[in-house]
């Protein structure tokens, strides 16, 4: 993370400041997701955590349905609902689709 705590681009996860150790507070984080697995984007945002598919959670519900090892905005479908998460280091994007 730079000086002033920020990641060096938005699509790190991060967390809250009120959640967090202060030594550990300003860690940009790639979250670990698996394709094929649905995933529960809940509140703070940046709480990502593995939800069964079928399951109408609190938070946005999400299927990794690709993993790849490269940052390719352009990688994942366009279609609506599908999403591209891109991440620089470690180089990875996850292709999403929204579930619920």
């Amino acid at each position: 993370a730079s000086e002033e705590g920020q990641c060096p681009s938005s699509e790190y996860q991060h967390l809250a400041a009120k959640l967090a150790d202060p030594a550990t507070a300003r860690l940009c984080l790639v979250p670990n997701l698996v394709a094929d697995h649905c995933y529960e984007m809940g509140v703070p945002m940046g709480v990502v955590e593995l939800a069964n598919c079928a399951d109408r959670g609190q938070g946005v519900l999400v299927q990794v349905t690709q993993r790849l090892d490269v940052r390719d905005q352009s990688a994942c479908p366009t279609e609506s609902g599908h999403f591209a998460w891109p991440y620089p280091s470690p180089a990875r994007t996850y292709c999403t689709r929204t579930v619920y």
